[in-house]
């Protein structure tokens, strides 16, 4: 057996078996936690280094467990360059796995590609008043949820890692969205409504890097492609800085999260009440306000409604 090492956890190197094992037990741990015995699950894939994960080590998770059969879903925004490859992986993944792949776009939900909706943000000037990844993730979310619904999940799992976690956090605490914030941790899309699938994160105590090794080990196919638009993307500065930190401190995503979820989430839990989500005028879909995004977005950038 091959013992050089592949990744160091908390200072002890590891060689792959012990690596390998290591990270399916912490995903198991989570997934023994947070799932019970009547749910349906669905999984959201985008084709990339963590959805891939999670979607295997579920499956694999799901089947030593005997439960029903999973489901994948992967929205497809029309990114030209990008997105193409990761649905031909997927669909390649999916069917050596025997997982049902579901597929949304934004060209069928709003009559347009993201390509082409950012062509018309920036016709209209509205470029700084609603950023690429602003328009995606409220379109991704609002797609995902409800083809989640429609192939009858109970819980919808996404692929966010530590540091996409500590990064949304710092994010929100940035620009002052504290309600946002209030609402992290594993479980995500609590409040009671017949209409919303509650999201389960599996991942965030896993540092990215992790994740990674476990890909290049296991898919070594996955694309390497990245969507373009993330350089005008928050995210990007968040990401340099975290890692920054993480450098000069080791162990600062870790504790950061730590503190967050055992200590400030239980307290803005009870200064920031959840409310209570409503029905969108425009498409009667779950909404914290009585237009949803999605439908704001259609309505300000000309989209189909």
């Amino acid at each position: 057996m091959d013992k050089r090492a592949v990744y160091i956890h908390n200072g002890k190197p590891m060689h792959r078996s012990e690596f390998e094992t290591w990270i399916e037990n912490q995903v198991f741990s989570e997934l023994d936690k947070f799932i019970k015995t009547d749910d349906t699950l669905a999984v959201a894939v985008s084709g990339g280094k963590d959805s891939t994960f999670l979607l295997d080590m579920v499956h694999t998770w799901n089947e030593l467990k005997n439960r029903s059969p999973i489901s994948a879903i992967i929205i497809d925004e029309g990114i030209c360059g990008y997105r193409e490859f990761t649905i031909k992986f997927l669909k390649d993944f999916c069917e050596q796995k025997k997982i049902k792949l579901y597929f949304a776009s934004f060209e069928k939900e709003t009559g347009a590609t993201l390509d082409k909706i950012i062509e018309k943000r920036d016709a209209n000037k509205l470029t700084n008043t609603y950023g690429s990844c602003t328009i995606c993730g409220a379109f991704r979310r609002y797609l995902l949820n409800r083809t989640a619904r429609k192939v009858g999940a109970t819980k919808l799992l996404v692929g966010h890692n530590l540091d996409d976690e500590v990064q949304t956090l710092l994010m929100n605490l940035f620009v002052g969205n504290v309600g946002q914030a209030s609402r992290k941790g594993e479980l995500a899309g609590v409040i009671k409504h017949v209409d919303f699938v509650v999201r389960f994160k599996p991942l965030i105590w896993l540092p990215e890097k992790a994740i990674a090794t476990y890909a290049l080990l296991n898919y070594p196919e996955i694309p390497t492609h990245e969507c373009p638009y993330l350089r005008e993307s928050l995210r990007q500065t968040m990401r340099k800085m975290t890692n920054d930190l993480e450098v000069q401190w080791p162990g600062f995503r870790q504790k950061v999260m730590r503190t967050y979820v055992e200590k400030m989430l239980p307290k803005l839990g009870k200064k920031i009440p959840c409310g209570k989500l409503l029905k969108c005028e425009v498409c009667s879909e779950p909404a914290s306000q009585k237009i949803c995004k999605p439908c704001e977005l259609k309505q300000k950038l000309n989209l189909k409604l």
